[in-house]
């Protein structure tokens, strides 16, 4: 991802390591048995190696130790969201960052989240797809908060009217 603000962006030089599914089940593993019963995925914007087969993996081997597995995700299509709810999960959130498409463009030049269209419909997907909880990571600051608070408001309230058995947050 090359968004020009992030501290995880691909524009800077830092060295990232990335779980195989073993060790993210040890991981998770380890938390379980500390006595945490919530689980969050984060995958950054990496689908080709955190597909959503890893995922799917990753959620059914835990799903047992956890009351709870949410993923913090790029956008995919309802049928990969289905298929991560069929494994287990039942939340997502999805990073939109921003709501004026001119600052989003500008911000996120070329790479995974270059689409703005595509983020903004993730949260639908994944309702639609039966995932209990919907989180919007909205960034406020990035262009006129006023504008970005009244755009959200309208975003998650869109969202419960039409996926009112989803909590959003």
């Amino acid at each position: 991802n090359n968004c020009r603000y992030g501290a995880f962006s691909g524009l800077h030089n830092v060295q990232r390591r990335r779980l195989t599914v073993d060790e993210a089940i040890a991981e998770g593993k380890v938390l379980s048995e500390q006595g945490f019963r919530d689980l969050l995925l984060v995958s950054g914007e990496d689908p080709a190696f955190v597909s959503v087969e890893y995922l799917t993996d990753v959620i059914r081997r835990l799903r047992d130790d956890f009351t709870s597995i949410a993923l913090e995700i790029y956008p995919l299509e309802e049928e990969e969201d289905r298929r991560l709810f069929a494994a287990g999960a039942e939340g997502v959130t999805i990073y939109q960052e921003t709501y004026e498409r001119k600052t989003y463009g500008e911000l996120h030049p070329t790479g995974p989240k270059a689409s703005y269209d595509d983020r903004l419909r993730a949260q639908e997907s994944a309702a639609r797809a039966g995932m209990r909880r919907l989180g919007i990571g909205a960034l406020l600051g990035l262009c006129d908060w006023r504008f970005e608070t009244l755009a959200l408001a309208v975003h998650a309230r869109a969202l419960m009217q039409h996926y009112w058995q989803s909590k959003v947050s």
